[in-house]
């Protein structure tokens, strides 16, 4: 027979475990609106029973086993991997559309309304060759046009340092989150090895995760192993772009070096291409592993990824390097205007000007450096101080207009933008385009970065959706449900009233037994 007093463990234990369910329930709801948390629950469990009379076996209550967190480790992977396409797509069409805003494009302030003004301009002087307001409104056209693509060259240096300069904010926040990680690690390691769940420390190293993942694409690896207690414990490591960022409780560092050559004007030198002034004077910070690896910009992924694309990528096949980044602007652009400035330079110095002698060039350098292109060329100052010094004419007087008719068939003409490269010791030539000068900048501007730019503004917006419905999802499950928890308050509420009135009624029955057993008729 049992012991009479055995019936107060089993209510006690009933009581406790409706408390400690409570308790976790007042946990949930008092971080309903937490960022990142992850609602609990309290996982009970029958008690061992007791052996009794004639080999019969009785309960002995109930037993809390764990407080688990209620969460989706696929849903959790589903998310993170929207998010890191949102982060690429969301620097890619940030810096397209600043790529956009550059060239003016498309309010039609840009380079194109810029170089029209310019043919339109000349085809005044043809139709009026003897107007020195003619002459002098080309000499300001041409003006405007060297001075737009001396902006525009400079501006996208500057856009290329601003996007060196949020890469190395990003890299700084990734090794900071990279630490943070490995020290939850540890700390969860060590709460959890009585054998509990450290829910709490949980929730902040999976927020981490989960920013971690915007920033570039981030592998998570989880394995189980079994330490000389014989409890088993989850080690957790990160991986980005083959490298071990995450090992445990050790991380390692991305290694910045400031003040480096640009990849384009380094390759050009390399490779002994002829000399280019693509972003000779545009220093860069360079990112590499412990093991001195270069980031492979494209695997790194997420935002990082796409910006060191945009910072670095110019579009290159034959180098294994097909996204047009900004680099591929600033040398699309030079080289139109190496072939632009080249051709309106060997047409002009044929004809004659007003007192007959040879043309000059119409575009020259300013600075010190020895080739055209988009940085430095200007219109000639021996031309803009003395408009008569236009070459017109083709022969002996500049009233047949013929070598401007020449002049301004270019706008008709074709010109082909190419550049050398150097392949495994072999140049071989890489063509940017060819067409007249309108089309080469229509084909840059709209067939290139106008897909781009639309196809990143779409693929984010729609990544947008995506990750936003896949955090939807996971909250579905791991999210605090106001009206779950307080129906499960109410259940938790009786299960401990009648816990608590099981623990009364058995008092009331010893108390028969103490106070009135065996004392019937006195």
């Amino acid at each position: 027979m049992r012991s009479t007093f055995s019936g107060f463990g089993t209510a006690i234990s009933g009581l406790f475990a409706a408390q400690r369910a409570l308790d976790v329930i007042g946990h949930n709801i008092a971080n309903e609106n937490t960022p990142g948390y992850t609602r609990q629950r309290a996982t009970q469990v029958t008690s061992n029973p007791t052996k009794v009379d004639n080999g019969k076996w009785l309960g002995t209550g109930v037993t809390m086993q764990h407080i688990q967190q209620i969460r989706d480790e696929l849903l959790d992977i589903k998310y993170r991997s929207e998010m890191t396409k949102k982060g690429y797509w969301s620097e890619k069409n940030i810096s397209l559309k600043q790529v956009e805003d550059i060239f003016g494009e498309p309010n039609g302030n840009g380079v194109t309304k810029a170089l029209n003004d310019l043919f339109k301009s000349m085809d005044d002087v043809i139709k009026h060759s003897d107007d020195p307001t003619a002459k002098a409104n080309f000499i300001q056209t041409a003006l405007t046009f060297t001075r737009y693509v001396n902006r525009a060259i400079h501006s996208f240096e500057q856009l290329i340092s601003d996007t060196d300069e949020e890469v190395n904010s990003l890299v700084t926040q990734i090794n900071t989150k990279t630490k943070q990680i490995a020290a939850l690690n540890k700390n969860i390691l060590e709460a959890e090895s009585e054998g509990g769940k450290a829910n709490d420390l949980r929730d902040k190293r999976n927020i981490l995760l989960d920013e971690l993942s915007e920033m570039a694409n981030v592998r998570i690896n989880k394995s189980v192993f079994t330490n000389k207690a014989g409890q088993k414990i989850e080690k957790l490591q990160l991986e980005m772009d083959g490298t071990l960022l995450v090992d445990h409780d050790k991380s390692v560092d991305i290694k910045t070096t400031s003040n480096q050559h640009h990849p384009l004007y380094e390759t050009s030198q390399k490779n002994n291409i002829p000399p280019s002034e693509d972003l000779k004077n545009v220093k860069v910070t360079k990112l590499t592993w412990p093991d001195h690896r270069k980031l492979d910009m494209n695997t790194v992924g997420g935002r990082l990824g796409s910006l060191l694309q945009q910072r670095d990528s110019f579009g290159d096949p034959s180098m294994g390097n097909t996204i047009k980044g900004i680099p591929y602007y600033v040398r699309a652009l030079n080289e139109f205007v190496k072939s632009f400035a080249g051709e309106a330079n060997r047409i002009h110095k044929q004809g004659v000007d007003s007192n007959g002698d040879k043309g000059l060039d119409l575009f020259t350098i300013s600075g010190t450096s020895d080739q055209i292109d988009a940085r430095n060329i200007t219109v000639n100052p021996d031309i803009v101080n003395a408009i008569n010094k236009l070459a017109i004419g083709a022969g002996k007087s500049e009233s047949d207009t013929k070598n401007f008719q020449d002049l301004y068939d270019i706008r008709n003409g074709e010109l082909r933008l190419t550049i050398k490269q150097n392949v495994n010791g072999k140049f071989k030539t890489l063509d940017l385009g060819k067409g007249n000068p309108e089309d080469i900048i229509k084909s840059m501007i709209t067939s290139v970065l106008g897909v781009d730019a639309k196809e990143a503004k779409d693929t984010y917006s729609s990544q947008t959706t995506l990750a936003l419905q896949a955090d939807m999802n996971r909250m579905s499950v791991s999210g605090v449900s106001e009206n779950e928890e307080l129906t499960n308050m109410v259940k938790y509420q009786h299960a401990y009233n009648a816990s608590a009135r099981m623990i009364t009624t058995i008092d009331e029955m010893i108390d028969v037994i103490i106070n009135r057993m065996g004392r019937v008729g006195l």
